[in-house]
């Protein structure tokens, strides 16, 4: 018999594809940036590529962050609903 996933780790479970594809875009963008750079003489499209590869990248690694910062929460949460004074002792 299978087991529902509690909200915590549900939502765990959601963010690991976004991750992933997030991951995975930084991955090509690190690959035509390495094509641009290998250029002698890049063209302005080739050099407007790359901007707006630069700004989707910042973007990627604050969602990462976000994402970040959002489990390292919830793993901080107590998982107990027993009095607080117990895990004290």
């Amino acid at each position: 018999m299978q087991q529902n996933a509690g909200p915590e780790e549900s939502s765990e479970l959601m963010m690991q594809p976004k991750r992933m594809v997030l991951i995975h875009e930084l991955n090509a963008i690190e690959y035509w940036d390495d094509e641009y750079r290998l250029k002698d003489v890049p063209d302005a499209v080739d050099e407007a590529a790359f901007n707006a590869r630069q700004k989707r990248r910042e973007q990627i690694l604050r969602t990462l962050e976000d994402l970040l910062s959002t489990q390292c929460r919830a793993e901080q949460k107590p998982k107990s609903t027993a009095n607080p004074v117990d895990r004290l002792f």
